[in-house]
């Protein structure tokens, strides 16, 4: 879809993308290919689309697989979706309290809406049947917390509730001007690719505990957020940004083994 059957389909519909939910819809078809191949979806796989507008990747991903179903919270962008692909499972929904597959294999994909792209990558991550592989269009500066390493600014909760879980790489960055409207913002293309995590049960929730906790208070030393109950394996005279994501599954671990 070129930007002028693009322009011309919002003004049918009566859609004015929304500034406040992030909705900014991709035209370039070139990246469309891109994003989608970078996802590697073969015939049989089960993938779910997030957020999928007018159809920009979802008129590819119809070509790759028939197990494929899209979750839009618009309702005249869905209704648009079901008359557009016939056939396709096209989910009227908030992805945020979609129930997404509990299945021990497929893939998610989306331009996600920018106000709630963190909250969704994050959800997904502790799902109980997490995907095997996401691939997803985001802020740039969301992209730089998913890959921060410590000692760095944009290293927090996204990147500890992420890493453990993923191999994550920035395929590539966007300009503003391949979206309409164009957003504020520079965008990247992440993909994500699930790891064999050493969190699981006790020692998961543990680790989540405990890094919610500390940066909750993240200037403050280890010391002073935990007091004696602090892991034995950290420094007390560390701050949160200055302990690494393998470090924080060391303490998760001493933690459970104590518990």
């Amino acid at each position: 879809m070129t930007l002028t059957e693009l322009r011309k389909v919002l003004q049918e519909l009566n859609l004015r993308p929304s500034r406040r939910l992030g909705q900014n819809y991709l035209y370039d078809q070139n990246l469309a290919r891109i994003i989608v191949e970078a996802a590697q979806i073969g015939p049989l796989d089960r993938v779910v689309e997030i957020g999928p507008g007018l159809g920009a990747l979802t008129e590819i991903l119809v070509q790759k697989t028939s197990e494929l179903e899209v979750i839009e919270k618009d309702s005249r962008a869905a209704a648009f979706l079901t008359a557009r692909f016939p056939g396709l499972k096209v989910r009227h929904a908030d992805a945020l309290d979609f129930d997404f597959p509990a299945s021990p294999s497929w893939i998610c994909i989306g331009n996600l809406p920018y106000s709630v792209g963190s909250r969704l990558i994050v959800d997904l991550c502790g799902r109980e049947w997490p995907p095997d592989r996401m691939v997803f269009t985001v802020q740039r500066e969301v992209a730089d917390r998913l890959l921060a390493r410590p000692n760095v600014k944009d290293y927090g909760l996204l990147t500890l509730l992420t890493q453990p879980f993923y191999g994550i790489k920035i395929i590539r960055h966007l300009p503003s001007s391949v979206f309409f409207p164009e957003p504020d913002v520079e965008s990247s293309v992440v993909r994500f690719e699930r790891r064999q995590s050493p969190l699981h049960g006790v020692m998961d929730a543990r680790y989540r505990q405990i890094v919610k906790k500390a940066f909750q208070h993240r200037r403050k030393t280890l010391g002073a957020i935990f007091g004696r109950e602090i892991p034995t394996s950290l420094n007390p005279k560390s701050r949160p940004a200055e302990i690494s994501v393998g470090e924080w599954i060391t303490a998760a671990a001493s933690r459970a083994d104590s518990a």
